[in-house]
């Protein structure tokens, strides 16, 4: 909506994001349009799966049930070649078309698998939503000590592997004291790569989900307009966030190489 080109890699089997995209995965997806092909070395690259979508300048490489192989794919790619580089395939399979994107969204399974590994290593920012809950407080701080354990033992990733960006984001925020005790906790634990920005617990994202569409497709808000404008603007909030944040990498990368 603010112009730019954009590539979303759906990684989770679920295919949550490619149904938000206007896919159904079941029904118009093959496998062969997925990140399949690639993970089981039958492609070089990812050239072959970007779809269109709805969204003008939006496209989309879809998921469907089927990824869940590719946790037996990778090992079993392991055991044949050991030197096989398990964690670099997807790095490798968006090169080629990192130029014909300004961003490039990698959505992850909701657990550090092969999958996972794979997308963290591709990328160079994290966005990790994360609600003020106890429970989810404590899985996101052990999702970064199981990745740097990981990482550890991945020849030359800890020593080059560097994130230009690691954004949290509150999301699902409720008014209340546990919330404001455990938003001091993610507040100690990640200090300023924690957003000023928070997403609302609303009635109007389980409307637009129940929907399979996003709060960006109503035409007009459904129900309380209020609700719909206090859940909106965080979102196009961090939507201006980001498109600076990506500006300002950009032009400290240009500045760095001397060109364009």
């Amino acid at each position: 909506m603010r112009g730019r080109r954009v590539l979303v890699i759906d990684c989770d089997p679920q295919g949550t994001t490619t149904q938000l995209c206007g896919w159904a995965p079941d029904a118009e997806i093959q496998e062969e349009q997925t990140l399949l092909p690639l993970i089981e070395g039958e492609k070089e690259d990812l050239t072959y799966a970007p779809q269109s979508t709805y969204w003008h300048r939006l496209d989309l490489i879809p998921a469907l049930s089927v990824l869940f192989d590719a946790e037996f794919i990778i090992p079993s790619r392991v055991i044949k070649t050991s030197r096989f580089q398990f964690w670099d395939i997807l790095n490798k399979g968006i090169k080629p078309l990192t130029e014909s994107y300004d961003v490039i969204v990698i959505d992850t399974p909701p657990a550090l698998s092969y999958l996972t590994i794979n997308a963290l290593i591709a990328s160079d920012g994290v966005l990790m939503p994360c609600p003020p809950d106890a429970f989810d407080f404590a899985s996101s701080t052990q999702f970064w000590h199981l990745f740097s354990d990981i990482a550890e033992k991945l020849p030359g990733v800890l020593e080059s592997k560097r994130f230009d960006s690691i954004n949290i984001v509150l999301t699902k925020v409720k008014i209340g004291s546990i919330s404001q005790v455990v938003r001091g906790w993610l507040q100690k634990a990640y200090g300023g790569h924690l957003l000023p920005i928070e997403i609302p617990e609303s009635s109007v994202a389980k409307g637009t989900s129940a929907q399979l569409s996003t709060v960006y497709d109503l035409s007009k808000a459904e129900g309380s307009a209020e609700a719909y404008r206090r859940y909106k603007e965080p979102l196009d909030r961090l939507a201006e966030h980001f498109d600076l944040q990506f500006m300002r990498i950009w032009n400290k990368k240009e500045g760095s190489n001397g060109n364009r």
